[in-house]
């Protein structure tokens, strides 16, 4: 009789020691899930170009002084990668049947003032409220030769949220060898965003 009794404690024992110290370590489980979000915000873009431009009445051929005009651009954009301005004209020029009115001497890239003495014409670009061009056209009063080919006038790597306005000058002047005639032209301005 007691060994039977022994024989089940031991039995009682082994299982519980068993039980006890064999196991398995349960480790925590870890779930995650992932939400995909998409906000599109689209590009608004708004460019005002300056329109038509007419010489202040009839330039004769003896005038030897120029003639001046000038009209507002304006642009606003939210493209993030900013944009860029470029002007031309074709490659005929300022012309009345076969005359050709010449160019002026400065460039974009370098405007210059249209002093008197000779046949030229030119645009220039000057501050309006409270946007400012830059230094090299010293605020309207030096000109630029109006490119055959789109020429960057300005550009900018930021988007301009808040607006620019310039004004947009052109100046022909003439001497008394200047063919009689209506020159005309297009002026062509391109306005480019970058994404």
């Amino acid at each position: 009789m007691v060994k039977r009794i022994t024989k089940a404690l031991i039995s009682l024992l082994t299982l519980i020691f068993f039980l006890v110290f064999s196991r398995v370590p349960v480790s925590a489980t870890t779930y995650s899930a992932t939400s995909s979000i998409s906000l599109t915000v689209s590009e608004s873009t708004t460019f005002v170009g300056p329109g038509n431009w007419t010489g202040a009445g009839q330039l004769p051929n003896n005038t030897y002084g120029p003639t001046r005009s000038s009209a507002n651009m304006s642009w606003l954009t939210n493209a993030v990668g900013g944009y860029t301005l470029q002007t031309n004209i074709p490659a005929a020029g300022l012309t009345t049947g076969s005359a050709t009115w010449a160019n002026h001497a400065g460039t974009i890239a370098a405007p210059t003032t249209m002093g008197t003495g000779s046949v030229a014409w030119g645009f220039s670009l000057s501050n309006v409220a409270g946007t400012s061009v830059e230094a090299k056209w010293n605020n309207g009063a030096n000109y630029a030769a109006f490119p055959s080919s789109a020429t960057t006038v300005y550009s900018s790597s930021a988007a301009d949220t808040t607006g620019t306005s310039w004004a947009v000058y052109w100046k022909a002047q003439s001497l008394a060898s200047t063919a009689a005639g209506t020159y005309t032209t297009t002026v062509t301005w391109t306005f480019s965003t970058t994404p």
